[in-house]
């Protein structure tokens, strides 16, 4: 295969590789949900591109045809609605991407005093597809926060009439900036306005293109802000319901626990007397009293304790324990044993003197 042929391959496929992306990051439409329509369609293209170099006598129309015909049924193929009308998109994209030519070609021919542009293609070719390979290799953190985008993301009618417009006005401004580059019949000027208009013609359409673009990207980005607001919003919303939550789940554990020392301790000066006052014979209020205080650990005492026998004593030290540490803290001591646990205290050597 001749290297112009392969070339001319090569030139088409950026071409149409250019439109899916400026299809995708600027008009913010999703591609092929798998991967594996997408190597489908990836083959399908490179299985024509071989197979149109095999057909003699081919128009030379057909090189700047097929990208777009291709494009076509991508747009076709990946849209969800509106397919036929979404297929019109070729126009305002490749007006962009004509722009970057036709701008580039202008102010190659101005600078360097050109007639025309047959030995800058190559070399425009070449920084179009490094261009590309950069954004391949460096772009994946803003391709990654287009692809978030698209879930919820569309443009509005406004916006996408903004670019389709703006696509068509420099796809004609460009084409008057090539044919008066190549002093096509109708177009010819003077040395000094064929300057003149190919400079100011190129620096304007190229601004008037980035300064679309970029008010519909700036439009997409206050979107994008605002639902990560709004998601904080509610991320942080959350986390005070459920730190609320918790909050009341711990005073109803401590109001439990609370309620359950109290009644302990009740059970614990009633059972106390109640066994005093059977085993010793005395009042059963007098010996209330004794396990109230014992429980207390206040030190009151109505003159009994010397005259106790050993159960009554030992009954008494018992709830004087109870109520100095607690009856929850004893049962959990006496019933959690020693667990091994990987953790241990800090040891240090310290030196002195």
């Amino acid at each position: 295969m001749p290297f112009m042929d392969i070339y001319e391959m090569f030139s088409g496929s950026v071409m149409l590789l250019s439109m899916i992306l400026c299809y995708h990051y600027i008009y913010m439409e999703p591609g092929f949900a798998r991967k594996r329509s997408t190597y489908l369609f990836g083959g399908s293209v490179l299985v024509f591109l071989i197979g149109f170099r095999l057909v003699p006598g081919r128009p030379e129309v057909a090189e700047v045809l097929w990208p777009l015909a291709f494009f076509c049924l991508y747009v076709f193929l990946t849209r969800k609605e509106r397919r036929l009308r979404g297929m019109f998109l070729f126009l305002p994209i490749s007006g962009y991407l004509f722009m970057l030519v036709a701008a580039s070609t202008s102010l190659y021919c101005v600078f360097t005093g050109a007639k025309s542009s047959e030995g800058f293609t190559y070399a425009m070719d070449a920084a179009f597809c490094l261009a590309l390979l950069v954004f391949w290799r460096r772009g994946r953190r803003f391709r990654k926060q287009l692809k978030s985008q698209w879930e919820y993301r569309r443009l509005s009618r406004g916006e996408r009439w903004l670019l389709n417009l703006g696509g068509v006005f420099v796809f004609f401004m460009a084409v008057v900036l090539i044919g008066v580059m190549e002093n096509v019949s109708g177009y010819e000027l003077g040395g000094g306005w064929r300057i003149l208009f190919l400079m100011t013609g190129s620096i304007s359409i190229a601004l008037l293109a980035v300064a679309v673009i970029a008010f519909v990207m700036q439009g997409s980005k206050k979107e994008y802000y605002q639902r990560e607001a709004q998601l904080t919003e509610r991320y942080l919303n959350a986390e005070l319901e459920h730190f609320k939550a918790y909050r009341q789940a711990q005073q109803e554990v401590r109001r439990v626990r609370h309620d359950m020392k109290n009644h302990y301790a009740v059970l614990s000066v009633l059972a106390g007397g109640f066994v005093i006052s059977a085993v010793e014979g005395l009042p059963l209020s007098a010996c209330l009293f004794e396990t109230a205080s014992a429980v207390g650990t206040v030190g009151l005492s109505l003159g009994l304790t010397p005259h106790l026998g050993l159960l009554s004593q030992g009954i008494l030290i018992a709830l004087m324990f109870i109520g100095r540490v607690g009856g929850l803290t004893l049962i959990y001591a006496a019933l959690s044993g020693f667990s091994k646990t990987g953790s241990r205290l800090p040891q240090e050597h310290i030196t002195v003197g």
